[in-house]
């Protein structure tokens, strides 16, 4: 029996596709990265980015061809992302540290 993949499937595995692709281009430009996180960043950082988009790809490929294994990956990389970036990261956000969006 031929399985299909549905147009929603399709769409995200797309748009996963360009947000890797501009993870990417982000990535290699580090003076954006330190700039983005207000504090400075642990020395594996960068090593974690490139794992990341690797894993990502490898994930995004096997959801292409219907693979039970890369939606697993996929859950599991997005859970690891959640717990570097909370747990690793401190309390930083993406537009800079915390105390910058609290009024006095």
């Amino acid at each position: 029996m031929f399985k299909t993949r549905g147009k929603f499937l399709t769409v995200m595995i797309i748009l996963g596709g360009l947000g890797c692709l501009s993870s990417a281009r982000l990535g290699t430009n580090t003076a954006t990265i330190q700039q983005l996180y207000a504090a400075g960043l642990p020395d594996w950082f960068f090593a974690y980015l490139d794992v990341g988009f690797l894993v990502s790809v490898i994930g995004l490929l096997g959801l292409w061809m219907l693979r039970k294994w890369a939606a697993y990956l996929l859950a599991i990389s997005m859970i690891v992302g959640v717990v570097v970036r909370a747990f690793f990261l401190g309390r930083q956000t993406w537009l800079g540290s915390e105390s910058a969006h609290t009024s006095d």
